[in-house]
């Protein structure tokens, strides 16, 4: 019998890990050709952009419904259910942004390379793709900023420490429990990215709507009133942005494995050496902006 601290020779094989990421590997173009055959039945191109960004947030969607029926601690496994859903999210609406760009570089890249000549259709295909991809943006980031909330409610109402990076997904492949891989948090990234997208989108309208309302009754002159609104934008946003990031470092967020799931975490160079890079390492960097 081993402890939580000792790992477990079936951690260190790699043949069920390779064998998922080729899994992965191979979900891109089958999502990618999801994605042209529902364009060519529906014309809708948001919804095939939308199968197409599905894949780079595929992986979190499934560690979500993982963590929420493996984890014995029904709160905590709710909980982190909600990050990865948000995670995510948060892949599929910044894949959507991408997507938007490369179309648009692919575009002008082939007008430079064909003949003048008749392109009213190819682009109008290209515009169409790219304003998909802008809708799944747009839509992304709402949703993002929505669940972020929810999923800081509820992580504070159990007193879950978030703990969100790539080794999880080889957790999941390889039926480990309590989670141990992982070498750094992004839950500070994407929990950040969706409170301040919740605060740029309520607090402006909300605050000027209150000052409508009082206007009503106080007869507040007409610049007073812009520059109440320019102070709440350029200060009281950022001020508040500020103390969320601080109160989520604070509060939210785990330094490792452990302070998540109570487990003491595999040894670096153990990771290092034994567990095989994630199809999600080679997209997205590990450490994010905010950790310095």
């Amino acid at each position: 019998m081993t402890s939580d601290s000792e790992p477990m020779e079936s951690d260190f094989n790699g043949s069920t890990t390779t064998q998922s990421s080729w899994i992965a590997w191979l979900t891109m173009p089958l999502l990618l050709l999801l994605g042209w055959v529902v364009y060519e039945i529906t014309m809708l191109p948001g919804l095939a952009a939308l199968f197409m960004c599905l894949k780079f947030g595929w992986a979190d969607f499934r560690t979500a419904f993982w963590l929420r029926q493996t984890d014995p601690n029904k709160p905590r496994g709710q909980a982190c259910f909600w990050l990865y859903v948000t995670s995510g999210v948060w892949k599929v609406a910044f894949m959507g942004l991408f997507m938007a760009i490369l179309v648009g570089i692919l575009y002008l890249i082939q007008l430079d390379l064909r003949p003048m000549g008749p392109r009213k259709q190819e682009q109008q295909s290209a515009e169409q793709l790219a304003h998909g991809a802008l809708v799944v943006l747009m839509a992304g980031l709402g949703v993002c900023s929505l669940l972020s909330v929810h999923t800081t409610l509820i992580g504070r109402r159990n007193r879950v420490r978030y703990w969100l990076a790539s080794g999880i997904h080889r957790d999941r492949e390889l039926q480990h429990w309590p989670p141990r891989q992982g070498q750094n948090n992004r839950a500070t990234i994407v929990l950040i990215t969706g409170l301040t997208l919740f605060v740029l989108f309520t607090v402006p309208p909300v605050a000027l709507l209150l000052l409508i309302g009082i206007r009503q009754f106080v007869p507040i002159p007409r610049p007073y009133v812009v520059i109440l609104c320019l102070f709440v934008i350029f200060w009281g946003v950022p001020w508040l942005v500020a103390s969320l990031m601080d109160w989520v470092r604070k509060w939210m967020i785990a330094d490792r494995p452990a302070d998540c799931w109570e487990v003491i975490p595999l040894p670096v160079s153990a990771l290092e050496e034994h567990s095989p890079a994630h199809p999600d390492d080679v997209w997205m960097a590990e450490r994010s902006p905010w950790e310095g």
